[in-house]
This record gives structure tokens, sequence and C-alpha cells, in this order.
């Protein structure tokens, strides 16, 4: 995901995610900008998912009615 989306939506996406996978700790969700690639390496490691699907759930989360309530 670009990194300018990720930084500016992160709040919403955070929130979500920790909202739909219950075992993320605020470490695993901590955005650091400049640290980008981390974040997205630390939820694929720990969500068991790739590059491509973690993408994809983020997108899904930017476009789903979950996010778009809380901006």
């Amino acid at each position: 995901m670009d990194a300018r989306i990720l930084n500016r939506k992160w709040r919403e996406l955070k929130w979500a995610l920790r909202q739909r996978y219950i075992q993320l700790t605020d470490e695993d969700v901590l955005l650091i900008r400049g640290e980008e690639e981390q974040l997205m390496e630390r939820l694929q490691h720990k969500l068991g998912k790739n590059g491509q699907e973690l993408n994809a759930l983020l997108a899904d989360l930017i476009l789903s009615e979950h996010c778009q309530q809380h901006w």
C-alpha cells in the first residue's frame, strides 16, 4: 500500500484492524513515519498473510462502511 495513503488513513485502519483481529496489540499497529514497510511486515507476520493479501485487506477496510463511519 502506498505510504501516503497508509499515513493518511492509518487511524481508521488501525481501529478497524484491532476490531477485526483482537490478537493485534498496540505495538503491532504502531506506525512510525518512514517505517511503513516494517509495519506491513509486522502485520503480515502477525496475521499470516502475504503482501498482496494484506494490501487487499487494507483496501477493503478503507472502502468499507466500517471505516467510513469513523472518518
